[in-house]
């Protein structure tokens, strides 16, 4: 009540302002005015306050709050907290609507309140995703740092600011002398400025090393360009190589599935396809990798778009007058004997020289299918070599199976040989046992009656009796499979 009472005093009587007041009384300018409305709504002025208890005056400026009806109209705190993560939208503004021509609506405060103590019951999540350059997150760290004057040794307390990046987490800090608004934004300014040269010069050393990147790749495809234009030779020989890949990619393999570099007499001289296929069955095609890409070539180094072209076009004649030429040799009639079909391969180690050759030469496939000869490039290669080499798996599976039939029918034979040796080995053991069993029957009735009168006429026989002998009940068990017994019948025909 007493900075009550001075507030009023210094205010209303000795007419100082309410910053005046607050320096004077050391209390914050905002509550001095807060004072002075109070006393204002209360109709108290400073000859009232001087006549005024302290407990009568407290009476006067905190009025007790007038009962509220237990039926007030609770706001859609989802609504509020959903809007109020759009920009500009504020507790303040939501209150306003809610309570607009709403007599039960809760007050300002009420309103604060009880929405916190709503939103504390959301479940919470520290997981945030930020986009690059979307959020610089900024404030004081509230430490201090001690900044000595170096002239006049004077010590201030400098505070510390502290910026963050979102999306990257590079973190700013500088000191400042004071936290005023020219301190905050120079601060943020410095920040950015920060941010955006450390940002410059990561993107400029990486775009360097793109650059070398890019540059060493140019001088590689120079180097391979250089190397393919020396000459026919280079080229095939590439070309070759690039041929060899394929088949091994495909599963074939070098002097079994296929053979290289070979040497064919023909009426017209010697042939020299690249590769010979050999195909299941005993087939064989011919694969022939000696494409030229001169004018492929210069067309990719040349800038001038009319001679690109004119390149291109070359590159396309190029490829046809090689697919004429090599439907010429009629390789299909040279491997007849070795069962070739009717076509000729011709291999371009590349789907863009073919795609280029084909732009300016719309009727080569057509051509070259008529004339026999199949255009391949890799992609259509592999597939083609990966039907022969699944033909050889299946053709090796049907030759193995062959053996197993083979082994089978050997086995077969030999357990019927078996078969008839252990339906001889039961008639034999049938054989014995009849005989023991006569033996054992002469053995009783003839031998053994006589043999027993001697203990009637009670002859010393040292305490050794007779044993009695049994015949054997037990059968051999005969053979049942039909064709064991038929070995076995056979056997004792033979005999």
């Amino acid at each position: 009540m007493r900075q009550i009472r001075e507030t009023l005093r210094l205010h209303l009587c000795a007419r100082l302002s309410f910053s005046e007041v607050g320096r004077s009384l050391k209390i914050s300018k905002s509550a001095a005015a807060k004072y002075a409305s109070m006393a204002r709504a209360a109709n108290v002025d400073w000859a009232i306050a001087q006549t005024l208890t302290d407990e009568e005056l407290e009476a006067r400026l905190y009025r007790p709050a007038l009962p509220r009806s237990s039926h007030q109209l609770a706001p859609d705190f989802a609504l509020v907290h959903q809007e109020l993560k759009r920009a500009g939208v504020t507790l303040q503004l939501l209150w306003e609507e809610y309570a607009k021509d709403n007599e039960l609506a809760y007050k300002y405060t009420s309103f604060c309140v009880k929405y916190r103590a709503w939103a504390l019951g959301l479940k919470r999540s520290m997981r945030q995703t930020h986009l690059a350059g979307e959020k610089l997150f900024v404030d004081y760290a509230g430490q201090t740092v001690p900044l000595v004057d170096a002239t006049s040794g004077e010590i201030t307390a400098a505070q510390i600011f502290v910026a963050t990046l979102g999306a990257s987490n590079y973190t700013y800090a500088c000191a400042t002398r004071r936290q005023t608004t020219a301190d905050w934004i120079g601060a943020q300014v410095q920040a950015l400025e920060k941010s955006r040269a450390e940002e410059t010069g990561g993107l400029k050393a990486q775009i360097t090393a793109l650059m070398e990147a890019s540059v060493a790749t140019q001088g590689e495809a120079r180097k391979l360009s250089a190397a393919l234009r020396r000459g026919a030779g280079v080229q095939g020989r590439w070309g070759e190589q690039t041929l060899r890949n394929v088949l091994e990619a495909a599963g074939l393999n070098n002097r079994f599935d296929f053979e290289e570099q070979f040497t064919v007499e023909t009426e017209e001289g010697r042939r020299r396809p690249d590769v010979k296929v050999r195909m299941p069955g005993g087939g064989v095609f011919a694969i022939d990798a000696k494409v030229s890409l001169n004018a492929f070539l210069e067309a990719q180094e040349t800038a001038d778009e009319q001679a690109r072209e004119q390149a291109l076009i070359r590159h396309g004649q190029s490829l046809k007058a090689h697919m004429q030429g090599l439907s010429a040799k009629a390789y299909w009639d040279q491997f007849k004997d070795e069962g070739s079909p009717d076509f000729v391969a011709m291999f371009v180690p590349g789907d863009g020289f073919l795609a280029a050759a084909l732009e300016r030469q719309p009727d080569l496939m057509t051509e070259a299918m008529d004339k026999r000869v199949l255009i391949v490039t890799p992609t259509t290669l592999f597939a083609l070599c990966k039907a022969v080499a699944y033909g050889w798996r299946a053709e090796e599976q049907g030759a193995n199976a062959a053996k197993i039939a083979a082994l089978g029918k050997e086995l077969y034979k030999r357990l019927s040989v078996m078969g008839g040796h252990a339906a001889s080995v039961g008639k034999a053991l049938t054989a014995a046992v009849d005989r023991y069993n006569a033996f054992v029957g002469s053995m009783e009735s003839q031998v053994m009656v006589q043999a027993r009168r001697f203990e009637e006429l009670a002859v010393d026989h040292e305490g050794k009796d007779i044993p009695e002998i049994t015949p054997v009940e037990a059968a051999p068990r005969a053979l049942s499979r039909p064709e064991l017994v038929e070995q076995a019948r056979d056997k004792e025909a033979a005999e």
